[in-house]
């Protein structure tokens, strides 16, 4: 599993062992194509609910969103985001002005608040 293009292109992603069914390169190929075309993501603010292993959100990123919420239940997979994106914060196409977050909560819950 790895970021398919972008900024990150290439950067591999982590995944729990047990719990999630990450989103197939082409399924992120087939959404983020026509986000692509719509003009939607540049400097976007993306919420990620349901996380799993935060590719979605991370490949907003890659793409030009700006801003990224990751809302996982599952703590192992929680940490894994969390992991992944301060990895990506480290990484010299990180930009200012990005910023992304991992809260661990369930996602109705956090989308109610």
């Amino acid at each position: 599993m790895r970021v398919i293009s972008g900024r990150f292109k290439g950067v591999a992603l982590t995944t729990p062992k047990a719990g999630t069914r990450p989103t197939t390169d082409r399924t992120k190929e087939a959404i983020f194509s026509h986000l692509d075309s719509w003009g939607v993501l540049d400097d976007a603010r993306v919420l990620d609910l349901f996380a799993g292993t935060g590719a979605l959100g991370i490949e907003a990123l890659s793409r030009g969103a700006r801003e990224l919420v990751a809302v996982e239940s599952s703590a192992p997979a929680a940490a894994l985001i969390a992991q992944t994106l301060t990895a990506l914060k480290h990484n010299r196409s990180w930009e200012h002005g990005m910023s992304a977050r991992v809260v661990k909560a369930r996602a109705e819950k956090y989308a109610a608040s």
